[in-house]
């Protein structure tokens, strides 16, 4: 046996590192489900008792990117209890349709989504928005998924 080698009982058993965890949380699909899932069936709130409930139209704009202008159209969209909906068309005969889904906390928080559709169902684009209802103003900010900026500036009818 060389001088050097340590004889089978002596050796230190190795042990597997841990991976570190991540600095960031990690997005699960299943997260991204339950969000959705709470938004396509809010709950009626007993907070909001109609307070909020009405119909909201204004101004949708979107912010200027290297490819397009800054641009704003008017939307209309209805709060009941705690649910927001909508769907106006987009565009002159263009058969494209801007639906929009939210809900609305008995704070009179909002998140919002929209999405616009092709005449083929097919999904354009989607929009993410938070915001609030208060005085009868509905304001929220926020992007299409590549980033494009967002604002909605809506009154109570």
């Amino acid at each position: 046996m060389a001088a050097d080698a340590k004889p089978p009982a002596a050796r230190k058993p190795t042990t597997a590192s841990k991976p570190n965890p991540p600095k960031e949380p990690v997005r699960t699909a299943v997260a991204a489900s339950q969000k959705s899932m709470a938004m396509a069936a809010p709950v009626p709130s007993a907070g909001n008792s109609g307070s909020l409930d009405g119909i909201y139209s204004g101004q949708i704009c979107f912010a200027e990117t290297k490819k397009d202008a800054a641009r704003c159209f008017h939307g209309e969209g209805a709060a009941a209890g705690s649910k927001l909906t909508g769907r106006w068309p987009m565009g002159k005969d263009t058969g494209v349709v801007m639906n929009l889904t939210g809900h609305v906390r008995p704070s009179g928080e909002v998140e919002i989504e929209m999405h616009s559709k092709a005449a083929d169902g097919t999904v354009l684009n989607n929009i993410f928005l938070t915001g609030t209802i208060q005085d009868g103003l509905m304001m929220g900010k926020g992007a299409f998924q590549m980033g494009r900026g967002v604002t909605l500036d809506w009154h109570k009818n």
